[in-house]
């Protein structure tokens, strides 16, 4: 593990072209509505919030709602002027050097002098006083339409000092990519999702703009980071990830043979309890609108989407699968099918919420015995959820002008953003996360 003490400036013009890639999943909603009958008769104490001052720098900030405070946690405000060579994989380089001779970089090598930037895209609270961030390192050429070149950075953050410790670099340009038909080779980080119990996270890269043929544009990692030297495990076109409330099992989907945005595919569950996975439930085939999501209901219990026909007007189900015996309890539901974004709230049996696709309603699920589901929210931009400490999450509208808080009871409480962070005008939320 390395200790990474180097700050670097945002330049305005870099972060205005990487923008895309770091928002590239917000809805096109530019408000949200919350149910009128919902009571609003809780607090949470503290969470976490990203800002980017766009000229000048990265902040992650705590926020104490007891007291109405804001404590400044990490700044990154420096900019390295620094060259590919120094700060590049050697796979990350090869792509930089296989493009060069196509004039990007107005013909600079790699030994030449470039502006390198890094962002904050989103933190989690993985355990009292750490933070899981991703930081995004990026030199992108300033002329329209060229590409960039850098890697995506996971690293621990203590709240206390701001000391950071990288765990994992990802590059860019990827390997997994070579195994997308009719993708291009650059990705971004999708999902990330820290274990309920352990000390590892599971996450997915998807790729970057469009892809021709998309039926396994996803691929899945687990990184455990329990020991001193990081153990990395690689799920092949995994999507709609999520773990168990216990934090032993993992849930995920493959697809294949999609035509349109209809595909075929299976529900997999991994024992990752020892640091081995194996599969332990591999689902028959099912019909499925794209995308894919898995939750589940307790410790065993999965549950997932599932159509009996390639038609993509037959009723949805819902499927609640037991992970160990494979018994099924299917349930029609009227309501539309949810995105790869389906949230447990609570411990041992939560209370799960999804978001539907394509309107972005925040909706409650169904149990097995019931065919009905209670809509919370309705054109919701953005959804901030940490698997780890999942008490509640916060949905916001996709300028994070304002924000609500949603427990395991469905009670709701707006944050008071603007308040918070009147002193600091200059600064733009992009990113909020649960804390405790």
């Amino acid at each position: 593990m390395r200790i990474v003490t180097r700050a670097r400036l945002i330049p305005a013009r870099f972060l205005r072209r990487f923008l895309f890639v770091l928002l590239v999943a917000a809805s096109v909603s530019g408000h949200f509505d919350i149910a009128p009958s919902i009571a609003q008769r809780f607090a949470p104490d503290t969470f976490y919030a990203v800002t980017w001052n766009i000229a000048t720098m990265t902040t992650i900030w705590e926020v104490d709602l007891p007291r109405d405070e804001i404590r400044e946690v990490l700044t990154l405000n420096y900019y390295d002027s620094i060259t590919l060579r120094e700060s590049l994989s050697e796979h990350e380089l090869a792509a930089f050097n296989a493009d060069v001779g196509q004039g990007i970089f107005q013909g600079k090598t790699a030994d030449d002098v470039v502006i390198m930037t890094q962002a904050i895209a989103g933190v989690w609270l993985v355990s009292p006083g750490w933070l899981l961030a991703e930081i995004v390192h990026m030199a992108c050429d300033t002329l329209p339409g060229d590409d960039c070149y850098g890697f995506y950075e996971f690293a621990l953050i203590d709240t206390a000092t701001g000391s950071r410790s990288t765990l994992l670099d990802v590059d860019y340009h990827h390997r997994a990519a070579g195994e997308w038909t009719g993708c291009g080779p650059r990705i971004l980080i999708d999902t990330v999702l820290p274990n309920p119990g352990q000390d590892k996270f599971a996450f997915t890269i998807k790729p970057v703009g469009h892809c021709y043929s998309f039926q396994n544009a996803s691929y899945g990692y687990i990184l455990d980071y329990s020991q001193p030297s990081a153990q990395l495990t690689p799920i092949p076109f995994a999507d709609g990830l999520s773990w168990s409330p216990d934090g032993v099992m993992l849930a995920y989907a493959t697809k294949d043979a999609c035509r349109d945005s209809v595909c075929t595919a299976s529900i997999q569950v991994l024992d990752a309890s020892a640091g081995s996975e194996a599969v332990i439930l591999n689902s028959a085939e099912l019909y499925h609108v794209t995308p894919l999501f898995t939750t589940w209901s307790d410790e065993r219990t999965v549950i997932y989407e599932w159509r009996d026909t390639a038609s993509s007007e037959v009723p949805i189900f819902l499927v609640w699968q037991d992970a160990l015996d494979g018994g099924l309890t299917p349930t029609a539901v009227s309501q539309a099918f949810f995105s790869n974004s389906v949230y447990g709230l609570g411990k041992a049996q939560p209370t799960l919420v999804g978001l539907s696709y394509p309107v972005r309603a925040l909706i409650a699920l169904t149990t097995k015995n019931e065919a009905a589901v209670r809509q919370i929210a309705s054109e919701v931009g953005q959804v901030f959820y940490n698997s780890r400490y999942n008490d509640y999450l916060i949905v916001a509208d996709r300028q994070l002008q304002s924000a609500t808080v949603i427990d395991a009871n469905l009670d709701m409480q707006d944050l008071p953003l603007a308040d918070l962070f009147a002193a600091h005008p200059d600064e733009r939320i992009v990113c909020l996360s649960p804390g405790t």
